[in-house]
C-alpha cells in the first residue's frame, strides 16, 4: 500500500511542474495574413489564419461574434470579414497542450474619409490690416479621428497644422481654428485646409476644402514719391511723375501747392518749382508725401547789343541767359569757339556771339564789346592774402609820354603822388577783409585813370564739425540730415564743401554769397539709411579754392554711420547635422540690433536647442525678431546618429582625475561587436553589447576616446563623448594704475590676469566693484590646453568712485550646475580729484566781535584733501580772524590741492548792535522830515520808537509847531536795544502849502498853493522858483504853477514878508520821477545752467528816477524771494543793476525768473515795470524715481515699459534695459521664461544711474497630461499628473462632479473618471483623465480539503479578482470523468468531476496570473470509499500529502525562478511606484 502512496506522490509532483505552461511569442505558432488591415468602412477583406504547429483541441477563427473551425484538420482557416462594424474584431486562437492556448488578434483599422471639408471666413467682411481673425476648417464625419491631420495653406504653402488627441473609432465632426493677423502682403491670398488621414506609411488620404480668397483693406503706402523730381516747363504734369500707391480700397489722390489744391492733369510753369503735397486717402487711413519739384526751362537770352567794359573786369556778368538747368555758354568770334574770357583786357574789344545750351534747347546773341583801359600795369594784378599777413602790389607804366606822375590811394599802405613810372603799394599785416587799393596815374592833359589789384583776402576755418543724428542710430529706408558746420571762414564764395564716405566723394556744396568778412555756414546732406552703410565713415572737408595751385582743406572728424534694420535669413532649405553637435551656427539671421531667434516645430515655441539628438529630425520654422521687424524660415533638419549610447555623454573631468564612460547598444540585430579607440583606456574589438572605457589619471588635454560599433555589413559608425578637461586658475591677479592714485576725468585701465586656465572658452571674467557686477568679459579662443589670458576694464575715475573697491573673477562655466570660481584681491580706487564747494553760495551774515570765516557752512570735497586761503579786497585774510562792521563786503575762498583749484565769492555782512551818537538838542523848522533827525547805527538797521512823557508815540513824518518838547529815541534790531533823550525846538513860518507833498511824473504839470493865516503879522507873499515864480505880491493865497515839469531837482520857495520887513519861507517836497525805459533779465549767454554751478542773473533797470525810491524785486514762479534798494540820492534819471546769485538746482529746470522795477512813490502810489520772465534751463545727471517694481506680473501681458520707472534728468535721459548682461526691448511681452534680474541704465550727458529690479512672470495653470493613467495599487499619487503655473496651482480632485480629498495612495477601488482643477490667481484649468488602478490577482477563497465519497460528483470553483483580468489556470491529472468548463471571460474556471473514483484522488492547483503577480490555491480531493471500508488508509494517505504539500510548494517556486519570471506577492505591490511594470521575457524586461 506504501508503493501505491509513493506512486501518486510522483504523478503529483509531475503535474506541478507543468502547472506553469504559457504562450510567449517566441513559441506562439499563429501567424494571420495580413497581421494587420486598414479598410474602408463596408469594405470585406480576406484574412487567413495558419499555425506552424500541431494541435490538439482545435483551431478557431473568431470573426466579430462568429467562431469558424479549422474543420479539415489543415491548421489553416481562411474567411472574409466585413467592415461595416466600427469595433468589430478578429482573433485566431489554437490549443498547443492540455493547459496552454495561444492567441493573435488582428491589428483593425477601419476609416471613412471626411463628407466635407468646409473653411469658413469672415462673416464675407473684408480683413483690416493688423486686425486679428479666425479661420474655421470644419471636417465632417470622419474616421478614425486620432489619425487625421488639419493641413492650413496659403497659396500653396503650409504654414500651420493640428491634429486630434480623440481615441474614438466612430466617425466625429471636428474643427480647427487658424489666427491669423491681416496684412496687405496677403491680399488675394488663397487660404485653405486639407483633412489628411494619416493611415500608414503609404496611405495617406487628403479632403481638401474650397479655397478662402482673402480681402484684406489696408491703408495706403506711398512708394517711389520721395523725389525730388524735374520736368520741362509747358511739358510736365504731376500726373507724370512715378508716385504709386498701394492701398485697398484704391485710394483717392489730391494735391497741394503752397496749401492750395491744384489739378494733376495741369502744365506748370517755371514759377511753379517748390515742394508739392500729395495726399491719399481711403476708409482706413490718410497718407502724405511732400516732394520738391523744379520746373526747368530752355535756354533764352534779354541782353544789351553793345557793352563798354573796363579792363580787368570780370566777364561772368556781362550777358546772363536764362534757363534751368543753367545753360552752359559758350562765345565765337569771326564764327570760331573761343574760351570763355575771364577778365576783360585791351585787345577783347570787337564782336562776339554768345552760345546758351542746356539739356531742353539752345539759344543765340551777337553783341559788341567795347574794352576802355588805363595804361597801367600790376604786378601782380591777382593777390591772394591771408587775413593777418603782410602784402605787397607795384604799379608801372611804360607811357612816358602821356604821364605826368602816379599814386596810391588806400586806407593803409597809401603813398601820395609821386613823379614815378614804378611804384609799389605795401601793407605789413593786412586787418581788412575788403582792401582795395587803387593806383593811379595822371596825364599830361590833368586826366586820370586807375586801377585796382584783385586782392582776395582769406580766412580758413576755425573748426569744421559735422553732426550726425543725435547719437541715436539710423533705421534702414528712414532718410536722415547730416550736417557739415563751417565755423569762421573768408571768403564763402570760394568754398566748397565736400562729402565723403568712407574716402569716396559722394557731394559737393558751393555757395552763392558774395561776402568778404568770415560766415559760419553749414552744409546738409540728405541719406537715405541702408544695411550696407552700416559702420562706414562720413565725413566733410571745407576747401577754399583761392587759386589754380593753392587749395587750402579743413575736415571734419569722421561720423561712422550706425545703421538698425530688420532680421533677414539667407538660409538654406535643408540641413544635415551630426548627433552632438552644437546648434548656434546653424542658420544665423542679420539684422541690426542682433535679432532674438525663436525655434517652432509644429507651430509651437520650443527652447531653442544646444545640441542635437537623434530626436530633433524634422521641420522647423525659425523666427528672428529685432525692434525693427520679424523674419521667418522653414528648413528641414536630418539628425545623423550611430545607434550607441554613451553613459555620460558629456564629462566635465579635472586634469589629473580619473575618468570613464560606458558605451552600449540596444541594436542586436544589426551588430557585431564594438571597441573603444583612444590614446588611453582603448579596449579592442570585443562582441560585447555595452563597453567601458577607464583612465585612472587624465594627463591629456584634448582627449578624445571613440567608441566604435561595427555592424553585419562590416560598416563602422562611431560616436565621441564630449570630455572637458579643465583647470582652475593658479593666480587671479587685479592690476591698477601702478600705484599712483587716479585723476579725476581720465581715463585708466585695469587688467585681471588669469593665469594657467582651462579651457578657455569657458572662462567668463567678471568684473565687480562694491559687489556689484558691471561687466563681463568672454573668450572666442578655442583651445584646450591652459593659457594666461587678460581681460581690460577701461573707467573714467570720478570722485564718487573714491574707495570703491574693484575685483575681478574668472568663473569657469562647465555646465548648468558646476561654475567654478577664482577671485582676484580687491583692487581700492584711489581717485585725486580737485576741490567742490558745497553750501557756499552765501550770502551770509555774523556778529561783530564774534563772527569769523571758519564759521561759515562752506564744505569742501577733494582728495588729497584741499587747503583753504580767505581773500577781502585781494588781501589774504585769516578765517580764524574776529570780524568788524567795517570788514562787511565780497569774500573770496580759494581751495586748492594738487589736481585743481576752485574758488568762490561770498558777500558777507557783519552785523552789530544799535547806538546812538547824536546831539541832546535839536532846532528843526516845520515840514522837514523827521527820519535824518537822529539816526542810530545797527545792522540789521534798527528799528526806532518815540517815546514822550514815557509813553510811545507814532514816529513822527513831519514837524509841526507842536512838535517842541523832550523825547526818547529807543532803537531796537535782533542783537540788541539803545536809548537816547533829546529836546526838540519847532522853529515854523506861518505859511501852508497844499500840497505839502507832491509827487509828479516829469514832463506832467504841477501846482502849490501857498497860503497864511496870519494877517497882522503879513505884508505879502511870493512864489520864487526857476519856473512859474510870481513876485512879491499883497495876498494871502497865492498858487505857483507849472505846465510841464522840465526839471527834476525843482524847488520852489514861497515866503512871506512880516511887517518888520523879516521873511521866511516854506519849500513844498516834490518828488519828480520817471518810470523805467526797460527793464530786462539777463540770463547765462543763451547756455543751460548746470546743476551746482553758480550762474548771476542781472536785473537791468534803465533811465528811472528817482533810485532811492527804486526797489528791484525778484520772483521765481511769482513767488517774491528777494529784493534790493539803492542808497543813491540822486534825482536825475540812472540806469541801475540788480545782481542775483543762483545755485542751479534741477528744481529749478522750467522756473520762471522775472524781476520787477518797483517806484514807492507814496502810501497808495507804487509804479511797478516788469521784465519778462526768464525761464531757467537746468541740465542734470538722471535721478531714478519708483522704480522698484512690482514683485510679479502676468505672462504675455507685462512690458518693462510698464513700469512706473521714471528718471529725471535733462536733456531727457535715454533708458536702456539689460537681462542677463543683454539688451532688451523694453516694448517686448514677457514670458515665463524671463523671470530673473533686470536692469535699467538711464543716462544723458551728465550723469548715468541705474536700477535693477527682479521681475517674477507668472502664469495661469495649464495640463499637459495624459488622458488615461495606469497606476499601480498602493502607488504615490503626487507625480500623476502635474500642472503648471506660478503662483504654484491649489489642485482640487473631483470624482463624478463631486470634490473628494486629494488622494494619497491608490487603492483599487480608486479606478474611474477624474477632473483635475487647477487655480490660482491667474485662472483655473481643469484637465480629465481616466485612471486604472492595476493590483495583482486575488483568489476566492474555498474549501481546499474536499472530501467525497466514491461515485459522487464535485465541483472544484475557481475565481479571481485582479487588474488587469487575471487568467485561472488549473493544473491536475486529466481523467475521462473530469470536466473542465469557463465563465467570465477566464475570472473563473471550475473543475467537475462524475463520478469520483479512487484516481481523482490527489492535488489540483488553481493558478490565477497577470503581469502584476500570481496567486496559487491548492485543493486537495479525497474521495472516501462507502461506509465500511477502514479509514486508516485514507488518513494516512491525507498526512503524506499534507507532508509533501510545501516540497512541491518549493519545487513550483524554484521553476518558476528558473524561468525568469515574476511572482507578486497579491496582497499588495510592494515598490510603491505608480508605473505599472511591464511583462518578462527570459529574465529581461520586454
Amino acid at each position: 500500500m506504501l508503493s501505491l502512496r509513493m506512486l501518486g506522490i510522483l504523478m503529483l509532483m509531475f503535474l506541478l511542474c507543468d502547472a506553469d505552461s504559457l504562450c510567449p511569442d517566441s513559441i506562439n505558432p499563429l501567424r494571420l495574413d495580413p497581421p494587420e488591415v486598414i479598410g474602408k468602412y463596408g469594405d470585406t477583406v480576406l484574412v487567413n489564419c495558419s499555425s506552424s504547429e500541431e494541435y490538439l483541441d482545435g483551431m478557431v477563427l473568431k470573426l466579430g461574434n462568429t467562431n469558424h473551425n479549422d474543420d479539415d484538420d489543415e491548421n489553416f482557416i481562411s474567411e472574409s470579414l466585413s467592415l461595416s462594424d466600427w469595433s468589430v474584431k478578429a482573433e485566431c486562437r489554437i490549443n498547443l497542450n492540455e493547459t496552454v492556448e495561444c492567441s493573435r488578434e488582428l491589428g483593425i483599422t477601419i476609416y471613412k474619409t471626411p463628407d466635407t471639408v468646409t473653411l469658413y471666413g469672415v462673416d464675407g467682411a473684408p480683413m483690416v490690416e493688423g486686425a486679428e481673425y479666425t479661420l474655421d476648417c470644419h471636417v465632417n464625419n470622419v474616421a478614425p479621428v486620432q489619425k487625421l491631420t488639419v493641413i492650413w495653406y496659403r497659396d500653396n504653402e503650409m504654414f500651420s497644422t493640428e491634429t486630434f488627441n480623440e481615441n474614438t473609432v466612430t466617425p466625429v465632426n471636428v474643427s480647427s481654428s487658424l489666427r491669423v493677423t491681416a496684412d496687405r502682403h496677403h491680399n488675394g491670398a488663397l487660404f485653405r485646409c486639407e483633412a489628411e488621414l494619416h493611415l500608414g506609411p503609404e496611405l495617406n488620404l487628403t479632403t481638401a476644402s474650397l479655397s478662402y480668397p482673402a480681402v484684406v483693406h489696408y491703408g495706403p503706402l506711398i512708394k517711389n514719391c520721395s523725389g525730388p523730381f524735374s520736368g520741362l516747363e509747358d511739358e510736365f504734369r504731376l500726373d507724370m511723375l512715378p508716385c504709386h500707391i498701394d492701398g485697398n480700397p484704391p485710394p483717392t489722390v489730391q494735391w497741394y501747392y503752397q496749401n492750395m489744391e491744384i489739378g494733376a492733369d495741369e502744365l506748370l510753369k517755371r514759377q511753379d518749382s517748390g515742394e508739392y503735397t500729395v495726399v491719399f486717402k481711403n476708409a482706413i487711413r490718410r497718407s502724405h508725401s511732400s516732394i520738391d519739384i523744379t520746373i526747368e526751362y530752355r535756354p533764352s537770352f534779354a541782353c544789351n547789343d553793345h557793352y563798354e567794359v573796363k579792363e580787368g573786369d570780370f566777364s561772368q556778368t556781362l550777358c546772363e541767359p536764362e534757363g534751368l538747368p543753367r545753360p552752359n555758354i559758350t562765345w565765337l568770334k569771326d564764327g570760331e569757339v573761343i574760351p570763355t574770357p575771364q577778365r576783360w583786357t585791351r585787345h577783347d574789344s570787337g564782336s562776339y556771339s554768345l552760345r546758351a545750351t542746356n539739356k531742353h534747347g539752345t539759344a543765340t546773341h551777337a553783341l559788341d564789346l567795347d574794352v576802355l583801359y588805363c595804361p597801367l600795369i600790376l604786378t601782380p594784378a591777382e593777390v591772394v592774402v591771408r587775413f593777418g599777413d603782410p602784402v605787397s602790389v607795384n604799379c608801372s607804366t611804360a607811357s612816358t609820354t602821356d604821364f605826368l606822375g602816379m599814386s596810391w590811394e588806400a586806407s593803409a599802405g597809401g603813398t601820395g603822388f609821386e613823379d614815378k613810372s614804378s611804384l609799389t603799394w605795401t601793407v605789413e599785416k593786412v586787418d581788412e577783409w575788403d582792401i582795395k587799393p587803387q593806383c593811379y596815374m595822371t596825364r599830361r592833359n590833368g586826366k586820370q585813370c586807375f586801377m585796382t589789384p584783385d586782392i582776395t583776402v582769406y580766412k580758413t576755418p576755425d573748426t569744421v564739425t559735422l553732426s550726425g543724428v543725435d547719437g541715436a542710430p539710423m533705421v534702414e529706408g528712414a532718410e536722415y540730415t547730416l550736417d557739415c558746420h563751417v565755423n569762421n571762414v573768408a571768403p564763402v564764395q570760394k568754398l566748397t564743401v565736400i562729402w565723403y564716405r568712407d574716402n569716396e566723394m559722394f557731394s559737393t556744396e558751393t555757395f552763392n554769397e558774395n561776402t568778404v568778412t568770415p560766415v559760419n555756414v553749414s552744409s546738409s546732406l540728405r541719406v537715405t539709411a541702408d544695411r550696407h552703410h552700416n559702420g562706414e565713415l562720413f565725413r566733410c572737408e571745407a576747401e577754399l579754392h583761392l587759386g589754380p595751385e593753392l587749395n587750402l582743406t579743413t575736415a571734419s572728424l569722421s561720423y561712422p554711420a550706425v545703421v538698425h534694420y530688420g532680421p533677414s535669413f539667407a538660409c538654406n532649405d535643408h540641413y544635415e547635422v551630426k548627433e552632438g553637435d552644437f546648434s548656434q551656427t546653424l542658420c544665423e539671421p542679420e539684422g541690426l540690433p542682433r535679432p532674438n531667434i525663436t525655434w517652432l516645430k509644429d507651430g509651437e515655441v520650443i527652447p531653442t536647442p544646444q545640441r542635437w539628438t537623434r530626436h530633433d529630425s524634422g521641420s522647423y520654422s525659425l523666427r528672428a525678431t529685432n525692434k525693427h521687424g520679424t523674419a521667418t524660415h522653414a528648413l528641414d533638419l536630418d539628425v545623423l546618429y550611430c545607434p550607441l549610447i554613451l553613459t555620460p555623454a558629456e564629462v566635465v573631468v579635472r586634469f589629473g582625475d580619473p575618468v570613464s564612460v560606458n558605451c552600449s547598444t540596444a541594436s542586436t540585430t544589426d551588430f557585431l561587436g564594438m571597441s573603444w579607440e583612444a590614446s588611453a583606456g582603448g579596449t579592442g574589438f570585443e562582441d560585447k553589447s555595452s563597453l567601458t572605457w577607464t583612465v585612472e589619471k587624465v594627463d591629456e588635454w584634448d582627449i578624445k576616446p571613440q567608441c566604435y560599433m561595427t555592424r553585419r555589413n562590416g560598416k563602422q559608425c562611431f560616436m565621441t563623448p564630449d570630455i572637458t578637461v579643465y583647470k582652475t586658475p593658479d593666480t587671479v591677479t587685479l592690476s591698477g594704475v601702478d600705484g599712483a592714485p587716479m585723476v579725476e576725468g581720465a581715463e585708466y585701465t585695469l587688467d585681471c590676469h588669469v593665469n594657467n586656465v582651462a579651457p578657455v572658452q569657458k572662462l567668463t571674467v567678471i568684473w565687480y566693484r562694491d559687489n556689484e557686477m558691471f561687466s563681463t568679459e568672454t573668450f572666442n579662443e578655442n583651445t584646450v590646453t591652459p593659457v594666461n589670458v587678460s581681460s581690460s576694464l577701461r573707467v573714467t575715475a570720478d570722485r564718487h568712485r573714491n574707495g570703491e573697491l574693484f575685483r575681478c573673477e574668472a568663473e569657469l562655466q562647465l555646465g548648468p550646475e558646476l561654475n567654478l570660481t577664482t577671485a582676484s584681491l580687491s583692487y581700492p580706487a584711489v581717485v585725486h580729484y580737485g576741490p567742490l564747494i558745497k553750501n557756499c553760495s552765501g550770502p551770509f551774515s555774523g556778529l561783530e566781535d564774534e563772527f569769523r570765516l571758519d564759521m561759515l557752512p562752506c564744505h569742501i570735497d577733494g582728495n588729497p584733501p584741499p587747503t583753504v586761503q580767505w581773500y577781502y579786497q585781494n588781501m589774504e585774510i585769516g578765517a580764524d580772524e574776529l570780524l568788524k562792521r567795517q570788514d562787511s563786503g565780497e569774500y573770496t575762498v580759494v581751495f586748492k590741492n594738487a589736481i585743481g583749484r576752485n574758488h568762490s565769492s561770498i558777500d558777507i555782512t557783519i552785523e552789530y548792535r544799535p547806538s546812538f551818537a547824536c546831539n541832546d538838542h535839536y532846532e528843526v523848522k516845520e515840514g522837514d522830515f523827521s527820519q535824518t533827525l537822529c539816526e542810530p547805527e545797527g545792522l540789521p538797521r534798527p528799528n526806532i520808537t518815540w517815546l514822550k512823557d514815557g509813553e510811545v508815540i507814532p514816529t513822527p513824518q513831519r514837524w509841526t509847531r507842536h512838535d517842541s518838547g523832550s523825547y526818547s529815541l529807543r532803537a531796537t534790531n535782533k542783537h540788541g536795544t539803545a536809548t537816547h533823550a533829546l529836546y526838540l525846538d519847532v522853529l515854523y513860518c506861518p505859511l501852508i502849502l497844499t500840497p505839502a507833498e507832491v509827487v509828479v511824473r516829469f514832463g506832467d504839470p504841477v501846482s502849490v498853493n501857498c497860503s497864511t493865516a496870519s494877517t497882522t503879522d503879513f505884508l505879502g507873499m511870493g512864489w520864487e522858483a526857476s519856473a512859474g515864480g510870481t513876485g512879491f505880491e499883497d495876498k494871502s493865497f497865492l498858487t505857483w504853477t507849472v505846465e510841464k515839469v522840465d526839471e527834476w531837482d525843482i524847488k520852489p520857495q514861497c515866503y512871506m514878508t512880516r511887517r518888520n520887513g523879516k521873511q521866511c519861507f516854506m519849500t513844498p517836497d516834490i518828488t519828480v520821477y520817471k518810470t523805467p525805459d526797460t527793464v530786462t533779465l539777463s540770463g547765462v549767454d543763451g547756455a543751460p545752467m548746470v546743476e551746482g554751478a553758480e550762474y548771476t542773473l542781472d536785473c537791468h533797470v534803465n533811465n528811472v528816477a528817482p533810485v532811492q525810491k527804486l526797489t528791484v524785486i525778484w520772483y521765481r514762479d511769482n513767488e517774491k524771494f528777494s529784493t534790493e534798494t539803492f542808497d543813491e540820492k540822486t534825482v536825475t534819471p540812472v540806469s541801475v543793476s540788480s545782481s542775483l546769485r543762483v545755485t542751479a538746482d534741477r528744481h529749478r529746470n522750467g522756473a520762471l525768473f522775472r524781476c520787477e522795477a518797483e517806484l514807492h512813490l507814496g502810501p497808495e502810489l507804487n509804479l511797478t515795470t516788469a521784465s519778462l520772465s526768464y525761464p531757467a534751463v537746468v541740465l542734470y545727471g538722471p535721478l531714478i524715481k519708483n522704480c522698484s517694481g512690482p514683485p510679479s506680473v502676468l505672462e504675455d501681458e507685462f512690458r518693462l515699459d510698464m513700469l512706473p520707472c521714471h528718471a529725471d534728468g535733462n536733456p531727457p535721459p535715454t533708458v536702456q534695459w539689460y537681462y542677463q548682461n543683454t539688451e532688451i526691448g523694453a516694448d517686448k511681452l514677457l514670458r515665463r521664461q524671463d523671470s530673473g534680474k533686470y536692469t535699467a541704465v538711464f543716462k544723458n550727458d551728465f550723469g548715468r544711474n541705474q536700477s535693477s529690479i527682479d521681475i517674477t512672470i507668472e502664469y495661469g495653470p495649464s495640463f499637459t497630461c495624459n488622458d488615461y493613467y495606469e497606476v499601480r495599487e498602493d502607488g504615490s499619487s503626487q507625480t500623476t499628473c502635474e500642472p503648471e503655473g506660478l503662483p504654484r496651482p491649489n489642485i482640487i480632485w473631483l470624482k463624478d462632479g463631486e470634490v473628494i480629498p486629494t488622494p494619497q495612495r491608490w487603492t483599487r477601488h480608486d479606478s474611474g473618471n477624474y477632473s483635475l482643477r487647477a487655480t490660482n490667481k491667474h485662472g483655473t484649468a481643469t484637465h480629465a483623465l481616466y485612471l486604472d488602478v492595476l493590483y495583482a490577482p486575488v483568489l476566492q477563497e474555498g474549501n481546499d480539503t474536499p472530501d467525497v465519497v466514491l461515485g459522487e460528483n464535485v465541483t472544484f470553483p475557481c475565481s479571481a479578482e485582479g487588474n488587469p483580468p487575471p487568467e485561472i489556470q488549473w493544473n491536475y491529472k486529466y481523467m475521462p470523468n473530469t470536466k473542465l468548463t469557463e465563465t467570465t471571460g477566464r475570472r473563473q474556471r471550475n473543475i467537475t468531476i462524475t463520478g469520483a473514483t479512487s484516481t481523482n484522488t490527489g492535488v489540483y492547483i488553481c493558478t490565477a496570473t497577470n503581469e502584476f503577480g500570481t496567486m496559487t490555491r491548492a485543493v486537495t480531493l479525497v474521495v472516501k470509499e462507502k461506509s465500511g471500508r477502514n479509514p486508516s488508509k485514507l488518513i494516512w494517505l491525507l498526512l503524506l500529502l499534507l507532508l509533501f504539500i510545501p516540497i512541491i510548494y518549493l519545487i513550483v517556486r524554484c521553476r518558476q525562478k528558473k524561468r525568469g519570471e515574476y511572482n507578486f506577492v497579491p496582497s499588495r505591490a510592494t515598490d510603491g511606484s505608480d508605473i505599472p511594470l511591464t511583462p518578462t521575457s527570459n529574465g529581461v524586461k520586454t
